[in-house]
């Protein structure tokens, strides 16, 4: 066995290695060391040849930099050929395995920090600084949030300068006065100091994130050390209460702050007036036609009025008036007058004049004339 973990510490990281020399005099059982260090290889490989650290989604990174979510069955040993591995790596969450499983899981979860780290800053990510927050989010220390003397307690091993109590109880103290900043802004707040490297503690040890990928970390309780050239802090955002250790150097010259410039405001735009369809013209109803049922008769004039339905008599005009329903007799001209119903006997002119009834003789041409008869 001490010599299958040897050939697996030449794959892990500067971080993890010492982690693994300090295995070797604090725990006897390393067995969960070792299904760990195998898993981490595989995981790397699969990772490497499958995922897109450039655009792939940010919240697999995430599960897959915590042994919790890592070694579930939607994890990264995800599918029925991985069972197994799954098995071995699920059976060392079980708190009661004491020491050795929670150093694994320590281990773990600072090797695939790091791993992640590098990949981000190889594929330059547009996100890669707030993707990092999120990986830093999984590593969570529950009970660390706002206590810098337990953060100090807690790292005592993996750095030489706090190791002493003295030390940690009188840097604890500076700490709770401390300041709040970004990493861009600590010339601002330490008299011309930049950052040059920070490292935050993950799992079993501190873990240096690039620079480029800690544009959005948050820190809080800061205090500067100058004969160290270090900041002390812990994390604000991300895993809130870590211990963050800042290698700064002094700045030559004036610091120039560049003034925060609010982004553009957008042009104020009025609303579109919303379309109204135009209206339809009202068009009144058509009168309902009645069928020729329905109709009244029609109204005839009479003597008496106009009674529907009834035609009346032509009227016949007479000597005493129009008489309804009677035609008069023919009018006969006379010496009288015009006598109804008579007619005058044909005139005959004679010498005399013309004589009713009578024709006159024939004229007859002759020396003297015309002489009639």
């Amino acid at each position: 066995m001490e010599k299958n973990i040897d050939a697996l510490k030449e794959n892990a990281g500067t971080e993890v290695n010492r982690m693994l020399e300090r295995l070797e005099s604090r725990i006897e059982d390393k067995k969960p060391m070792l299904v760990v260090l195998d898993a981490i290889g595989k995981a790397k490989a699969h990772l490497d040849a499958h995922f897109d650290f450039k655009n792939g989604d940010a919240a697999k990174i995430k599960q897959f930099s915590n042994p919790w979510s890592a070694w579930a069955k939607s994890g990264v040993f995800e599918g029925n050929e991985n069972r197994a591995q799954r098995v071995q790596l699920q059976a060392l969450l079980k708190t009661e395995l004491g020491q050795s499983a929670r150093f694994a899981r320590q281990v773990w979860r600072t090797e695939m920090v790091v791993y992640f780290a590098k990949k981000l800053k190889e594929a330059k990510r547009e996100d890669g600084g707030k993707v990092m927050v999120e990986i830093m989010n999984a590593q969570i220390v529950k009970g660390l949030e706002g206590k810098p003397a337990a953060a100090l307690r807690g790292a005592m091993r993996l750095d030489d300068k706090i190791e002493k109590k003295e030390v940690r109880d009188a840097l604890a103290e500076k700490m709770k006065g401390g300041v709040e900043a970004k990493v861009a802004e600590i010339p601002e707040k330490f008299e011309g100091y930049a950052a040059e490297r920070v490292r935050v503690v993950t799992g079993g040890d501190f873990v240096e994130v690039p620079l480029e990928l800690t544009s959005a970390f948050e820190f809080k309780n800061m205090v500067l050390e100058k004969d160290q050239n270090r900041i002390y802090a812990q994390m604000k955002n991300g895993c809130e209460g870590n211990l963050v250790i800042i290698d700064v150097k002094k700045l030559e010259g004036k610091i120039v702050v560049p003034p925060v410039v609010p982004p553009p405001e957008p042009p104020i735009v009025p609303p579109e007036p919303p379309v109204v369809p135009p209206e339809p013209p009202v068009v009144p109803p058509e009168p309902p036609v009645k069928p020729p049922s329905e109709l009244p008769p029609p109204e005839v004039p009479t003597a008496e009025g106009r009674v529907p339905g009834k035609l009346p008599p032509p009227e016949v005009p007479t000597a005493e008036g129009r008489i309804p329903g009677k035609l008069p007799e023919a009018e006969v001209p006379t010496a009288e007058g015009r006598i109804p119903g008579k007619l005058p006997p044909a005139e005959v002119p004679t010498a005399e004049g013309r004589i009713p009834g009578k024709l006159p003789p024939a004229e007859v041409p002759t020396a003297e004339g015309r002489v009639p008869g």
